[in-house]
């Protein structure tokens, strides 16, 4: 059975929701570290880590956790909590930030991790990923789900987007 434990830490500083998955009753082989999308709530990833953790378990024969990090300010903070976080404004480099930081203050240079993210999340996992190598963070592999810097080159948007930048400068 897969047991959820969804709590508020302090990263950085500053309260997160973090969830944490995994098969009870087992030595856990690796981590998987999901940092979301756009809204960066880690309850709308419940249903994939399930499915993920299952999967690498009956594929693979490898136990893994799957931990969620929400980004700052994209879940209510519960009542009791630093109250004067919750109008605090954040920018992207702060996300990423809080991510790294999320590294350092909970998991092991030791551990197996694979990093998976999704949508904006993606951004924040290719500017982590060679911060947490370089400091010896033993990432085994990271995959970036729908990334939207990817693809929008060649969506509809993104050609007519092209088309209106290059009329625009001029040289």
């Amino acid at each position: 059975m897969i047991a959820r434990e969804i709590d508020w830490i302090k990263i950085g500083g500053k309260w997160t929701r973090v969830s944490w998955m995994k098969e009870k009753g087992v030595k856990i082989d690796a981590k998987v570290v999901m940092i979301p999308g756009n809204p960066g709530n880690e309850g709308f990833y419940e249903d994939f880590g399930k499915q993920l953790i299952t999967k690498i378990a009956t594929d693979k024969n490898e136990n893994v956790e799957f931990i969620t990090i929400s980004h700052l300010n994209h879940v209510p903070l519960p009542k009791g909590l630093d109250e004067a976080q919750s109008h605090d404004v954040y920018l992207l480099s702060d996300q990423v930030q809080q991510k790294i930081n999320f590294f350092k203050e909970n998991l092991s240079k030791t551990d197996r991790i694979y990093l998976i993210s999704h949508s904006i999340g993606s951004y924040m996992a290719l500017q982590i990923l060679p911060i947490l190598e370089s400091e010896g963070y033993n990432i085994v592999g990271c995959c970036a789900l729908f990334p939207v810097f990817e693809f929008l080159p060649i969506s509809s948007q993104g050609i007519w987007m092209k088309h209106v930048f290059k009329a625009s400068i001029t040289v």
